[in-house]
């Protein structure tokens, strides 16, 4: 009985002594209206740049559109003979949706683009804090239609957070990774709501 007092006192005080940031979230875009996922090829391209830090990103993304669509999405890098670029240029034109659809036979190409705005600290901080510190980061998820050489669905989410200065406890704060990925969800919860599946 006494170590179950001593631990509550012990985690009182612990947290007594923390501060727990959260982290704000805007959304941009196509925020209201869906896609039809009932028909067509998919193809996801890579995580724009490609980043290492971002593999449990790669995996989520595949895995959220997979569930949707089963076998009729592949990975870009998966198509054996497929030669483009790794770095996919940021405004996506029409010559390069030609180009997809001439050598791969796609009907839907799905882009997602991260930014790292800034990355001043990590999950957590057991320091004192002597300027303002933040983490900041967007997503964007984009999907053309081949066929026709159109984008049909752009949606951007930028988060943040902010360590104040003058903190002087430990910190709990989302890093930028965790950020992009939360940002990710909620941009594919909004999508999957809104769309035909």
């Amino acid at each position: 009985m006494k170590n179950k007092i001593f631990l509550i006192i012990l985690l009182l005080g612990f947290f007594n002594l923390s501060s727990c940031y959260i982290a704000k979230y805007n959304h941009f875009g196509d925020v209201n209206i869906g896609v039809n996922f009932t028909q067509g090829k998919w193809l996801l391209n890579n995580i724009q740049p490609d980043n290492n830090n971002l593999i449990s990103l790669d995996t989520n993304v595949f895995q959220k559109f997979h569930n949707l669509l089963g076998n009729r999405i592949s990975r870009i890098n998966k198509i054996p003979g497929l030669l483009f670029p790794s770095e996919t240029p940021k405004s996506i034109d029409k010559s390069y949706l030609k180009n997809l659809k001439n050598g791969t036979q796609f009907d839907y190409f799905i882009n997602v683009r991260t930014n790292i705005l800034s990355s001043e600290s990590g999950n957590i901080l057991i320091k004192d804090i002597y300027e303002e510190k933040k983490n900041s980061a967007e997503i964007t998820l984009e999907i053309y239609d081949i066929n026709s050489l159109k984008i049909i669905y752009s949606h951007t989410v930028h988060g943040s957070v902010t360590i104040d200065e003058g903190e002087n406890d430990i910190s709990f704060v989302k890093n930028t990774e965790n950020i992009i990925n939360t940002s990710f969800n909620r941009i594919f919860k909004k999508l999957q709501k809104n769309s035909i599946k």
